[in-house]
């Protein structure tokens, strides 16, 4: 991951319907320098809107029970494509994880990273490169693999 070490700020909505864990996530990110949390917002019209008004780098989408997750991701690349999207939560369903990098989601972050390896992926995810922890990342070379090839 690069190390986020220089201004100018990284700036990040975070959406999910958990309001507890949204104010983790900020608390996590606003801790450490570089990050400016610009919105929390609890469903994907308000994520959508604000990427579109504030131009966010970095939309952090939280996979959780009851949230689509994998909408938002969609919503996001159509029609804020200057946004990288990067989901956190549990260990993902593989369908899930799946559908969200089909549909443009550019990482994928396990509940519980500190801040700074969080702030890290959302730059990794900015600056173009995967944001995905190592089994992830494997899990999903493995899956594309068992895809049937296109003649």
């Amino acid at each position: 991951m690069l190390p986020l070490t220089h201004a100018p700020s990284l700036r990040v909505v975070i959406a999910g319907s958990n309001a507890d864990l949204l104010r983790a996530l900020r608390d996590s990110l606003e801790a450490g320098p570089g990050v400016v949390v610009c919105a929390e917002v609890s469903d994907g019209a308000a994520a959508l809107r604000i990427a579109l008004e504030e131009r966010p780098d970095a939309c952090l989408v939280t996979d959780e029970p009851g949230f689509d997750s994998v909408g938002v991701v969609d919503a996001l690349v159509e029609h804020a494509p200057h946004v990288s999207v990067v989901l956190s939560g549990e260990d993902p369903h593989d369908d899930t994880l799946m559908r969200a990098v089909a549909v443009g989601a550019s990482g994928y972050v396990l509940s519980g990273i500190d801040g700074a390896k969080l702030a890290a992926a959302l730059l990794d995810a900015v600056s173009g490169q995967p944001a995905f922890p190592e089994r992830l990342a494997t899990l999903l070379i493995a899956r594309l693999r068992e895809e049937p090839r296109a003649a």
